[in-house]
């Protein structure tokens, strides 16, 4: 199933990302994913 995410959420994602307010998921265990605790 493909699943097409608006260019304009990504770009916000990514800026989100680069200012650092993603961190390492579960406190490491979330082999290699990150979060962040901004919610809209």
């Amino acid at each position: 199933m493909a699943i097409e995410i608006p260019e304009v959420c990504i770009k916000e994602a990514q800026a989100v990302y680069d200012e650092g307010f993603f961190v390492d998921h579960r406190y490491g265990d979330g082999d290699g994913w990150c979060s962040a605790a901004i919610h809209s």
